[in-house]
């Protein structure tokens, strides 16, 4: 059974803080089987804040300002909207190498709502100064982050799903900087971007619309701050683009995915598939399944989507 993300994430976190005492973690009352460690083995490099987001951001701020490398972690719709005003004040505005991770962030909470369903924050962090934005798509991906946020020089922001989704087979070394990795043949009819767990629903979209005799290439875009001169030559290998994501349709990948055809002049057909919440939160209840199919977040619809895009 494979790992879910945070428990590889915080094992990469942990050798690392063994061998370095500058690595620290600071927990807005957040647990995780792989941070008992922590608090027993290294207790000196490990603050809990309690229930408190804002203040969590305030002191890895401190910390960081001291030399350390600090790890800040909390749900994801807490930690980055109700803390948004420090992170823009200290992270990037004070230019500091802070990593915030969220956790649970899309639908990973869907039994509990609109309240911990995070439809926002990869499009606004994205936004700042100094920030770097990641999301995990899948064990190799994640252990890539946990290696480069040890080392960087700039604030990153994490998103992080619950689930524990395999590895995709991958020859290439992850390119943390690059931010994207692709599938399929290099240029085509078809493009797929997505990240994180809707990755495996693009993947499987891929593979069904290539059944039916179309080239169809996808993109796991596990970073919304990639390389965007490298991103720009993979869109314009393709006749249409289509963004799938677990976030909202302003800010996200297909915003990104837009600025990008604009700025270098890609003129293809594009369609996004994403959370329309113009008409508010969803606040109907089920399995995670059943809100994604609310939002259209399903592998029939991107194929259908996708072969009808003119």
């Amino acid at each position: 059974m494979s790992k879910n993300f945070r428990d590889i994430f915080w094992d990469q976190i942990y050798i690392a803080a063994k061998n370095d005492r500058n690595v620290v973690v600071v927990s807005a009352d957040l647990g995780a089987i792989s941070l008992d460690r922590f608090r027993e083995e290294l207790p000196g490099q490990f603050v809990n804040t309690g229930i408190a987001e804002q203040n969590a951001i305030t002191v890895a701020a401190g910390l960081a300002l001291r030399g350390k490398r600090v790890f800040v972690y909390a749900n994801a719709p807490f930690i980055h909207m109700r803390c948004y005003e420090q992170i823009r004040l200290t992270a990037s505005g004070m230019l500091l190498p802070m990593t915030i991770i969220g956790q649970g962030a899309g639908f990973s909470f869907w039994e509990y709502g609109p309240t911990h369903h995070t439809l926002e924050d990869y499009g606004s962090m994205r936004m700042l100064p100094n920030m770097k934005v990641y999301v995990a798509s899948d064990p190799v991906v994640t252990e890539a982050l946990a290696e480069h946020t040890l080392h960087c020089d700039h604030a990153s922001y994490i998103r992080m799903d619950k689930l524990a989704l395999p590895a995709y087979p991958d020859e290439n070394k992850i390119d943390v900087v690059q931010g994207f990795r692709t599938f399929g043949a290099p240029n085509g009819k078809f493009l797929l971007v997505g990240c994180g767990n809707m990755v495996q629903h693009v993947s499987e979209a891929a593979k069904r619309i290539e059944e039916q005799g179309n080239t169809c290439s996808w993109v796991d875009l596990f970073s919304l701050t990639p390389d965007i001169s490298k991103f720009a030559k993979i869109i314009s290998n393709f006749e249409k683009i289509v963004t799938v994501e677990e976030h909202g349709k302003i800010g996200g990948i297909a915003s990104l995915v837009s600025e990008v055809m604009i700025e270098h002049r890609i003129w293809k057909p594009m369609r996004k598939i994403a959370c329309d919440t113009s008409c508010g939160y969803f606040y109907g209840y089920g399995s995670r399944e059943n809100v994604e199919e609310h939002y259209g977040l399903t592998v029939s619809n991107i194929v259908q989507e996708t072969l009808t895009l003119i």
